[in-house]
């Protein structure tokens, strides 16, 4: 019986102190060749999915890195955020500075983005608009070597480009775009006309944007769009939720006008 206890203290204390994985840093049940090297991650993070949790503890003499792949598609405007990084041996929140964020390319593994902190200091973000459908990695890395199997983080892929499902340039009626900024950062949109068969009208240059500014495209200004009638999307560095935007189609004879609201895709 004493013996029965002695080996059920031994394995408490065993599991007390363990290196505080998560399911990723897994692969064929080795630890730490899971999501920690880039030529073996499976981990995908799908725009809009729940976030997910990695632990921040790594062997020691080492810092922590996790990888994760992403699948951006062109035109489209994206978001990482680390967030909610907790617990050091001593139980005290770890800054979120201390968290990394890069965003490279697969291959030659050039760096295309490094992290930002938000204005308030607790989360670390990447924002940009996709120019290109390919695989992309998301590396991120632990700076602080007092990790324990306490510390974690959560991190999370946004879609973040809005849709307009109408505009209305033919006949008697002319459009206009109104986007608002709700971001407490300048940032950048451009949008991108498409006929009703999908076929792309116009892409506009990047415009800037500042906090709760608002900035009104007259369609019938550009000539691409004379005569047309389709939908729209708007691609931006402004982070999911950051800009507000719809298409109001006039009657000019009439003083009638349609609203259409443009509308993020949902989180799920």
């Amino acid at each position: 019986m004493k013996y029965t206890i002695g080996v059920m203290i031994c394995l408490l204390l065993l599991i007390g102190t363990a290196w505080g994985h998560d399911v990723w840093d897994l692969y064929e049940g080795v630890q730490g060749t899971g999501d920690d090297a880039f030529w073996i991650t499976e981990n995908v993070l799908s725009p809009n999915d729940p976030l997910q949790v990695h632990d921040l503890q790594a062997p020691s003499g080492y810092y922590d890195q996790d990888v994760f792949r992403i699948y951006p598609r062109q035109d489209r405007s994206y978001e990482v955020i680390g967030f909610n990084v907790t617990g050091d041996t001593g139980h005290v929140l770890i800054p979120s500075s201390t968290l990394l964020m890069y965003r490279y390319v697969p291959g030659p593994g050039d760096t295309i983005q490094s992290s930002a902190r938000d204005p308030g200091g607790q989360t670390r973000m990447m924002r940009w608009i996709s120019t290109v459908s390919r695989e992309e990695m998301i590396f991120a890395e632990n700076q602080y070597d007092a990790s324990s199997n306490y510390s974690f983080y959560s991190i999370r892929l946004l879609d973040t480009t809005l849709f307009c499902p109408r505009f209305n340039n033919a006949g008697t009626q002319i459009s206009v775009l109104l986007v608002q900024s709700t971001d407490p950062m300048p940032c950048v949109y451009k949008a991108l006309f498409y006929d009703e068969a999908g076929t792309l009208l116009k892409s506009t240059s990047d415009t800037n944007i500042n906090p709760v500014a608002v900035s009104v495209l007259a369609l019938s200004s550009i000539s691409e769009l004379a005569g047309q009638k389709g939908s729209a999307k708007i691609a931006h560095t402004c982070g999911y939720g950051g800009v507000a935007a719809k298409l109001v189609a006039l009657e000019p004879a009439t003083g009638f006008s349609f609203d259409t609201p443009c509308s993020y895709l949902p989180r799920r």
